[in-house]
């Protein structure tokens, strides 16, 4: 995690065993290097090991005052604003006050816009970015017009977040600073972050700088912007990707399970299966946390199993070994993921629908959000009636 206000001096640090976080001399140098390169005035940079975190700190807050960047220089975080409103509405979905498909107009008294497309945008789509919202973000007065319909295609955008952030207003009847610092920041022990200007900031932020390298005029956000206001440290941030990690779409055990096959090469010979691939996809409705593969290479599977190193007990809960039904489909359309290659959307889809543990339902749950599989599913069902 690295914040700039834009050349720096590296500076000592008292940390100890530094060489154990890879901040060894050589990569400490060419980072130096290349700040200097690109007239960078200051830095901060956290590093995440075993959920510890360290951070160095490189040259100034200010070109012209000269002042060091420190552990507690606070950095705008621009676009980085957006994973925390991700987090907020998640949270809020847990807590059942907001639902993943439900369309967001739903909640809000005035949609704020005529466009029809809008009564279709949901919190899946803002969150994926195939909502259809502009990329850049409207100036006050602006019309808001969908680009394209919701879940077509996908399109970057920082509207989108803040058409959500309205929305977590209307739900939590607070202002969006407001529940951002007592719900989230607070929480997360966020101390030198906010998505509003604090007065603490006048003596703590580090300047934008010019392309000549000259500090500019500091913005003072007096208004949360969900898409880009929040102010940070490099530290604070990283508590927040501390969290985040365990919201990923592989748990930290299949993480390490994928890590030690990848380590003796035996990646090659098997492919994310069924739930794990629909997962791979962006499309897995169930909290089933088994790692199901697909065995390329039958033969392998003792192999595979040391490498494992799971006791037999454990196999079936923690890795499922599978064959798959369709062979000669499994090598077509085979993409990357999670450094284990996984099969086409079309074979998960197929697989699933004809397995148990809520395979059918996880099944029609991906032709719903995928356009091709969509097409299929519907098609078939209309033959079969």
């Amino acid at each position: 995690m690295i914040f700039a206000s834009s050349f720096a001096i590296v500076q000592e640090t008292n940390i100890p065993n530094q060489n154990q976080y890879m901040f060894e001399k050589e990569y400490l140098t060419s980072l130096s290097e290349l700040i200097k390169a690109y007239d960078i005035p200051g830095l901060s940079l956290a590093l995440i090991s075993d959920k510890k975190i360290v951070t160095f700190e490189y040259g100034v807050k200010n070109s012209i005052y000269q002042d060091p960047v420190t552990s507690s220089t606070v950095f705008e975080a621009a676009s980085l604003s957006k994973p925390l409103i991700a987090y907020a509405a998640l949270e809020l979905c847990e807590n059942g006050l907001l639902e993943m498909d439900q369309p967001l107009s739903a909640y809000l008294q005035r949609p704020g816009s005529e466009d029809s497309f809008l009564s279709a945008v949901t919190l899946r789509h803002v969150l994926s970015h195939t909502g259809g919202f502009p990329t850049a973000n409207l100036k006050p007065g602006d019309p808001l017009k969908l680009e394209f319909y919701p879940g077509s295609q996908f399109a970057y955008s920082g509207e989108s977040f803040c058409y959500l952030g309205r929305v977590i207003e209307q739900i939590t009847g607070d202002s969006l600073a407001s529940y951002m610092q007592e719900h989230v920041l607070m929480s997360l022990k966020m101390d030198n972050s906010s998505f509003i200007w604090k007065e603490d900031y006048t003596a703590q932020a580090a300047s934008p700088h010019d392309q000549k390298g000259l500090p500019t005029e500091k913005w003072k956000p007096v208004k949360a912007i969900a898409s880009f206001s929040l102010h940070t440290t490099a530290s604070d941030y990283a508590k927040f990707m501390i969290i985040a990690r365990q919201f990923s779409a592989m748990s930290e055990i299949q993480e390490d399970l994928l890590e030690a096959l990848r380590k003796t090469k035996l990646n090659q010979k098997v492919a994310l299966a069924l739930h794990s691939s629909a997962e791979a996809h962006g499309c897995k409705n169930t909290n089933l946390n088994t790692l199901e593969l697909y065995l390329l290479d039958p033969a392998a599977r003792p192999e595979l199993e040391k490498a494992l190193q799971l006791e037999p007990q454990e196999r079936g809960y923690e890795v499922l070994l599978i064959e798959p039904y369709y062979k000669s489909l499994l090598n077509l359309s085979m993409g990357s993921g999670k450094n284990v290659r996984n099969c086409s959307a079309l074979l998960t889809f197929l697989d699933l629908f004809h397995f148990p543990l809520r395979g059918q339902e996880q099944a029609e749950f991906m032709a719903e959000r995928i356009p091709e599989l969509k097409h299929i599913y519907k098609s078939a069902g209309a033959r079969n009636e």
